[in-house]
């Protein structure tokens, strides 16, 4: 660790005020939103006043650091929850983690939330409309994608896209755009797809959204597989429950039903079930990438545009 940030400056030197100055209620509002970190509590609850407008501090895992300072090298992408600054930060205590980041602030919450807001706000017409509308699902997947293709470009895989790892950047659900975050399982792949500085442990995220690749080699005891296209299954799922509001595949199905590659078909048009197929294809050598799903996703969202407008999704919440 001491030497992968050795010249690093301190955040008293990187930055021009106290670093932890954060109001209080910034973990009500955002400590769900970026999953996989922790919040310094005890800097925070010292504090009162705002560190910036639109930032937040969080402290780093020690294994992420090499991660994220590669997520820094590739540049800013507006999909991907943007890592402003990087710094070791004075006073911490033994067995500390002395290394925080500065992370932009998004209002909306992880889609989960969202979506859970969403079944209670319209107990009627949700049965009518029991995940959001099929235009905006289709803008926020598109969105997703090119964050995600952004990052396998720079050889960065994801490895815990869920619900709780997709941000919305606005309270108004219709008027939101999709954020990536939660990078606390991302690595970073050598050229022959093999991890650079992830070790071994428990496989991260939720079952009903791991590729079943991953979940087959979870339960042998071989050697894991490192295949970067695991994220495209991941994100198949996230857009089913868009569609859908509910998981493809639940966790007391999984593995028999995602081994098999069988859930019921999403509502929407032909178009976009075919192309949700392509995501949760079982074999992941005819799995869609992260780029030609982009692809995709960018060419349904010009066959169906997105609405702003309020009443194109009756069941539509705001999250503030």
């Amino acid at each position: 660790m001491g030497q992968n940030l050795k010249g690093m400056p301190s955040a008293e030197q990187r930055l021009p005020i106290e670093v932890a100055r954060l109001p209080r209620r910034t973990p009500h509002l955002l400590g769900a939103s970026v999953p996989g970190y922790m919040w310094d509590a005890r800097r925070i609850a010292s504090c009162a006043s705002s560190f910036g407008t639109n930032q937040v501090v969080l402290q780093v895992p020690e294994m992420d650091v090499l991660v994220l300072k590669a997520m820094q090298d590739l540049g800013v992408h507006p999909n991907l929850l943007a890592v402003l600054d990087l710094f070791v930060a004075k006073g911490a205590g033994a067995g500390e983690t002395p290394v925080s980041l500065v992370t932009q602030l998004c209002f909306g919450g992880h889609l989960a939330d969202a979506m859970a807001l969403r079944q209670f706000a319209s107990p009627a017409l949700r049965r009518l409309s029991p995940g959001v509308e099929v235009s905006l699902a289709i803008a926020w997947i598109s969105q997703l994608l090119s964050a995600l293709a952004f990052l396998h470009e720079g050889r960065i895989i994801h490895r815990c896209i869920q619900p709780e790892s997709c941000i919305l950047d606005n309270t108004r659900i219709v008027e939101a755009n999709m954020v990536l975050g939660n990078f606390s399982q991302s690595s970073r792949l050598h050229l022959d797809n093999v991890m650079m500085d992830r070790p071994e442990g428990p496989l991260p995220g939720s079952a009903s959204y791991m590729a079943p690749e991953l979940k087959r080699q979870a339960m042998s005891s071989t050697g894991r597989p490192i295949e970067i296209k695991s994220d495209c299954w991941s994100m198949g799922c996230v857009f089913y429950l868009m569609l859908e509001g509910k998981p493809a595949f639940n966790y007391s199905e999984f593995p028999s039903r995602a081994q098999k590659g069988e859930y019921l078909l999403p509502r929407g048009p032909k178009e976009v079930q075919e192309f949700i197929a392509t995501l949760l294809q079982v074999d992941y050598v005819q799995r869609a990438d992260a780029q030609s799903a982009l692809a995709e996703a960018q060419r349904l969202c010009r066959q169906f545009p997105r609405s702003s407008d309020v009443d194109a999704d009756p069941c539509a919440v705001d999250l503030s």
